[in-house]
């Protein structure tokens, strides 16, 4: 299988490609946010219906944040197709029976998700709903963590030969497990982070809640370096270089915790963002490093540019304002 005229090609952009690299970093990271605190949020709420009988355990609107999660998963989506066109598109038509199924699984996780958390519905009615949804949700994440693996390692696209009716799903190895944990990982503790700001993690509010939260962060930062060290020796030299390393993210990490257990909140949701930003620039540094791809752009247009600027200020705004209703409602 010739991959060489891969790395010789070029995807054409009508703005410079820093731009749209930019903005691809800037929403990838509103998204990862926003999926975290639903995948944490579902994963702690299964987990309270099944180990209590359900009437002290807050519950989450995961309804709300499903849609939030869908809706600004689109752009990242979108910008990672027009920077990395000939990677995303193969990889996801080697797994494309399961690529196109996730939507299916999705919705499945959406009406149940409504079940899950109906009050009129009996306590093992909704602890199967939870349970269901949390299961679905965790089956999405490691389809998306298995394309985007495949799409940075063009090598192993030989599978086809194998598999050639798109049904590819796991071709990596130890790493990509650590990946997919270290993802589940810290949904956990976005999730456990939010509701304890809120007064709303019921019996983790308290030492338990704080202790876990820890345990999470820890358990996070072996995932990354378990990751890490199982990369390429050239990838793990490259990505080593520039200011934003693995070193800083380990200090970024440490410092979270130490804010964590002092017990401010609302200054370790602030830290935990900029952890989340640095994590997502390096990754880039590393897909950098596995996919080295020549990126031309076409004579400026800036048309479609302003247009989604527009599209955005528009969006945002609406999503600042649901979110003000969501606040007054006092939902969460």
């Amino acid at each position: 299988m010739v991959l060489d005229s891969l790395y010789a090609g070029s995807v054409a952009l009508p703005v410079p490609a820093w731009i749209v690299r930019g903005l691809h970093l800037v929403t990838l990271t509103t998204h990862v946010a926003v999926m975290n605190i639903l995948l944490g949020s579902v994963l702690l709420y299964a987990a309270g219906l099944y180990l209590s009988d359900g009437k002290a355990v807050n519950t989450p609107r995961l309804p709300v944040w499903m849609a939030f999660t869908i809706n600004t998963g689109v752009a990242p989506l979108l910008f990672c197709q027009a920077l990395l066109a000939d990677f995303i598109f193969t990889s996801s038509i080697l797994i494309a029976g399961w690529w196109l199924g996730a939507v299916f699984v999705l919705m499945a996780a959406y009406y149940l998700s409504y079940l899950a958390i109906s009050p009129q519905a009996p306590l093992e009615t909704r602890r199967l709903a939870a349970i269901a949804t949390a299961l679905f949700l965790l089956f999405v994440s490691f389809i998306f963590v298995c394309n985007i693996d495949l799409m940075e390692n063009p090598l192993r696209w030989s599978r086809y030969f194998d598999s050639p009716h798109g049904w590819i799903l796991f071709t990596g190895g130890a790493e990509t497990l650590f990946r997919w944990l270290h993802v589940v990982l810290a949904a956990l503790f976005h999730a456990l982070l939010l509701g304890r700001i809120l007064g709303k993690a019921g019996t983790l509010d308290g030492r338990l809640g704080l202790w876990l939260g820890v345990g999470l962060l820890l358990s996070l930062m072996a995932t990354g370096w378990g990751h890490h060290a199982l990369l390429p020796e050239t990838v793990r030299r490259w990505s080593g270089s520039g200011v934003i390393t693995l070193m800083l993210l380990f200090l970024s990490a440490g410092g979270l915790g130490l804010i964590y257990l002092s017990g401010r909140l609302k200054c370790a949701a602030a830290w935990a963002c900029g952890n989340l930003t640095l994590m997502i620039c390096f990754r880039e540094k590393v897909r950098q490093s596995l996919i080295m791809v020549v990126t031309t752009t076409l004579p400026p247009d800036y048309g479609s540019l302003v247009m989604f600027a527009a599209a955005l200020g528009l969006g945002g705004g609406a999503l600042i304002y649901m979110l003000s209703l969501l606040r007054k409602g006092g939902e969460a």
